[in-house]
């Protein structure tokens, strides 16, 4: 998570910061007594270092600069009848880094913003019960606080900012280094709390240290970006958890391994997002709403594919899953191949941004698409567009400047700035459905050579062409009066075999963009594999299979789908051979 900068902070350490501190005395020296607050005072008593407040209502800041004992503060005592410790002022002061002791009555129900901040002798606090709402930082900073006990009353986290500011706002605990553990009252854990139904949003917001988590017994409900931004590495689910809210474990870039119960029915938008660690997905069989398919998670009774595993390199998505949702492969780096559901109706907004491996995308004709789908895919160099939408945006897009060919399936209409900038693009299939292609669609597409136009030349003219366009005027526009995608030649493949302990070693030439598929057979067990070829030319792939086994392999123009074991797919050629 982004640190803020110190000149950013309210060095102020005590929301007490007192007040209104009297004239210096007239033999000179500092004055022990003073106002802060309309029924509130303040003494200090030099020979205990201590600072005690006392009176009722709220205790607020009124030349507080001119405290003469920050240094030296070493215990703070609020009396009853104080019921706020108003927010610090926000600038750069004094500060109580000498206190080691802090006593807070029952009276007290607030604690302001940055009250405690930047107390670095402080090594542990009880937070009174009754006390209902902490502010921003709070306890910022205090790098050697070891232990600190919030009660049940507390169920107001502050954080003044919107959480997708730089560094998510200004959580309680941020900088304070030694609190590692949290658990429930009696726990043992740096900080014990005394939440029983639920954890409060926002509750462990920005505590980067906090490496481990121990849930109360009967836990229900994990609140808004309750963790977001901490240390978890493995994060197992109780099972009384029946919610897990927005961005709760947001930013948690350690975590490794998810595990979720049965009773999980409810997970939030964004609950994960920016976990870039996490490889392990597991749900309880017994769930009767998610489950995990090919380590991704799946709502299966609204056909939603919620998050995938960041190390996945094939994405085999299951059949019945209708929806992709938002960010669901966000940052799979790894991910190199993406095996379609056929029955796929939605794209959610920024599903594969940053998969970087990613060069080849051929989306199901009926799928809608969201914004940004493939923002940030860098490598991307070939994407199949659906028709489900009368005009293909740049928007829906949303990928970076590799991209070379896109082919637009038949039942588009519209076209506006689609690929404005991509300066890399030589290749487009355009369907004979298109009437008409908007300013700058083409605009900055310097590469580009090449468009298939699968209707008639009549057709073409016929297409509306806004201004904007002169790169579209200089390709080469051919009017194939079919589907532009050029046929296929038949053939046959080779398969060269060799010795490889208890299996073969095939190798396999594969035309350049075309998918190998390989099926196995052995016994009663089938395996499949499908393979797209890198670059241009031939590529060669080797693979294995067991002794005994019958191998068979297509080459196609584009990626198969088998049902009941049948290649739905052209096939450009095939061989087989039994080992």
């Amino acid at each position: 998570m982004k640190r803020w900068k110190k000149a950013w902070l309210p060095t102020l350490c005590l929301t007490l910061a007192l007040c209104l501190v009297p004239a210096l005395a007239a033999d000179g020296q500092s004055p022990t007594t003073g106002s802060c607050g309309d029924n509130a005072t303040w003494s200090y008593d030099e020979g205990t270092q201590t600072l005690t407040v006392s009176g009722s209502g709220e205790v607020r800041f009124d030349s507080w600069e001119r405290f003469p004992y920050w240094d030296t503060t070493k215990k703070l005592v609020v009396e009853e009848g104080i019921t706020a410790l108003s927010n610090s002022p926000m600038a750069g002061t004094p500060r109580f880094k000498a206190m080691t002791e802090v006593s807070l009555p029952n009276s007290l129900k607030e604690l302001g913003s940055w009250v405690f901040a930047d107390c670095e002798q402080l090594k542990a606090i009880t937070i009174p019960d009754g006390v209902t709402e902490m502010g921003e930082s709070v306890f910022w900073d205090c790098k050697n606080l070891e232990h600190v006990v919030i009660p049940a009353s507390v169920t107001t986290f502050t954080d003044t900012r919107n959480m997708y500011d730089a560094g998510f706002g200004q959580p309680v605990f941020h900088g304070c280094e030694k609190l590692t553990s949290a658990g429930p009252l009696g726990s043992g854990c740096a900080i014990e709390f005394g939440w029983t139904d639920q954890i409060p949003e926002r509750a462990f917001l920005g505590c980067s240290t906090l490496e481990q988590i121990t849930f109360p017994e009967g836990v229900t409900k994990i609140g808004d970006a309750a963790f977001a931004y901490t240390r978890l590495s493995e994060l197992t689910v109780p099972d009384t958890v029946i919610s897990i809210e927005k961005e709760a474990f947001y930013g948690c870039h350690q975590l490794k391994t998810l595990n979720l119960p049965a009773s999980v029915v409810r997970i939030g938008k964004d609950a994960f997002r920016d976990c870039e660690s996490l490889n392990q997905i597991s749900v309880a069989e017994e769930n009767p709403i998610y489950q995990a398919v090919n380590n991704m998670l799946v709502d299966q009774k609204d056909g939603i594919l919620v998050l995938s595993a960041k190390n996945i390199a094939t994405a085999e998505i299951p059949e019945a899953v209708r929806e992709i949702g938002e960010r669901a492969f966000q940052n799979c780096t790894a991910l190199n191949q993406i095996m379609w559901p056929k029955n796929l109706e939605r794209i959610g907004s920024n599903a594969f941004e940053g998969c970087t491996a990613l060069t080849r995308a051929e989306i199901p004709s009926g799928a809608w698409m969201s914004e940004f789908v493939f923002a940030g895919c860098t490598n991307l160099e070939e994407i199949w567009l659906p028709n489900n939408q009368w005009v293909v945006s740049k928007q829906s897009l949303g990928v970076d400047t590799q991209l070379k060919t896109v082919r637009i399936r038949d039942g588009v209409e519209g076209m506006d700035k689609t690929f404005e900038g991509y300066t890399s693009l030589t290749t487009v299939y355009l369907p004979a459905s298109l009437t008409e292609i908007e300013r700058d669609t083409f605009k900055d597409c310097t590469s580009l050579t090449t468009v298939y136009f699968a209707g008639s030349e009549n057709q073409w003219k016929q297409v509306k062409i806004a201004a904007g366009n002169p790169e579209l005027d200089q390709a080469t526009v051919i009017c194939t009066g079919t589907d532009p995608v050029p046929a296929p030649t038949p053939g046959v493949l080779e398969l060269d075999q060799s010795d490889g302990g208890l299996g073969k070693r095939l190798s396999v030439s594969i035309t350049g963009g075309h998918w190998l598929t390989i099926q196995v057979r052995r016994e009663n067990s089938v395996s499949i594999t499908m393979i797209q070829a890198a670059g241009k030319g031939e590529t060669t792939v080797y693979f294995s299979a067991p002794v005994g086994s019958t191998v068979q392999v297509w080459e196609t123009g584009e990626l198969m789908q088998f049902d009941g074991g049948a290649p739905d797919a052209t096939v450009l050629a095939s061989g087989s051979v039994r080992l």
